[in-house]
């Protein structure tokens, strides 16, 4: 079926992008063969295959947990199809290891569909990296991860932004239906800021 995606374990001998996503890009095969010729990685799940979406009818069953290890590849992949300026595996890893930087990924029958990772601030959070899997874009994936971002919010720490540039239309009507105010950058008008506020009585 050409709409599945198998996870199983793949190197630089038997890897094929195409088998992984199907309508990769050609000029991405090199990226992800790259990424993936100084190691094996198992795919998140094993044996789980990539959720079909021509068929989901009713509201997903999205959960949000802190990445696996496991499942690093199939981020980096997802990056790679939401972003010109994609991160790889390797710098997902150092980004979610560093002491004040946390992360989640949004999850669809048991296999990850987006990921975040934001670094903790003293007044509230960062988000350094948001995306979903333009399969299940406006399913409701990417306001899960906004909402369990904003669940932490409190006194102390009580403002939620993330700097996108001023071409990613879709993301600022996104953020914006996510209630975020946005301003642009001092020094940097090709550059949105959209923040995101909890005030004390609403806590």
């Amino acid at each position: 079926d050409s709409h599945r995606c198998k996870a199983h374990i793949v190197d630089q001998r038997d890897f094929r992008p195409e088998e992984l996503r199907p309508g990769i890009p050609e000029r991405d095969m090199d990226w992800l063969a790259a990424d993936a010729s100084s190691a094996s990685y198992i795919l998140a799940g094993s044996t789980k295959e990539h959720p079909r979406t021509d068929t989901m009818t009713s509201k997903l069953d999205i959960s949000v947990r802190p990445i696996k290890s496991s499942e690093l590849f199939e981020l980096a992949l997802i990056d790679r199809l939401c972003f010109e300026e994609s991160v790889r595996k390797s710098d997902i890893e150092q980004l979610i290891q560093k002491l004040y930087n946390g992360h989640g990924a949004a999850v669809v029958d048991g296999v990850p569909v987006g990921y975040f990772i934001y670094e903790l601030l003293e007044d509230g959070y960062e988000i350094l990296r948001l995306c979903v899997d333009p399969e299940f874009r406006n399913k409701g994936v990417g306001k899960a991860m906004i909402e369990k971002i904003v669940s932490m919010l409190n006194n102390q720490r009580n403002l939620v932004y993330i700097d996108t540039p001023d071409t990613l239309i879709g993301a600022h009507l996104f953020l914006r239906k996510q209630n975020f105010a946005a301003k642009t950058l001092k020094g940097d008008n090709s550059t949105y800021r959209f923040f995101y506020r909890k005030h004390p009585e609403n806590s």
